[in-house]
């Protein structure tokens, strides 16, 4: 039996978004945090910060865009993959 070829498109479509997405969930932790402790910033929101545009057709934008997620939502979202993909940007919790 001969094996298919790993299309690999997928997982670097994905991977980029996903860089994109916790990218901006590290701007979100790091200005709640210097509003929290009242540290200069140029924003006075986390709402200023507008999530990335799902422009692509990446497995992940295909679930945001399908099930409509908010913008809560995917904090909520990547907060919880963000163990799994990027550990440290949970260290400044500790």
């Amino acid at each position: 039996m001969k094996e298919r070829p790993i299309e690999i498109l997928p997982y670097i479509q994905n991977a980029e978004v996903l860089q994109k997405e916790i990218l901006w969930l590290h701007q979100i932790i790091d200005l709640r945090i210097k509003l929290y402790f009242q540290q200069p910033s140029d924003l006075v929101s986390i709402k200023a910060l507008n999530p990335p545009t799902l422009i692509g057709n990446s497995v992940y934008e295909q679930i945001i865009k399908r099930f409509n997620f908010t913008t809560e939502e995917r904090i909520v979202l990547l907060t919880a993959l963000a163990p799994h993909i990027c550990p440290q940007l949970l260290d400044v919790f500790l």
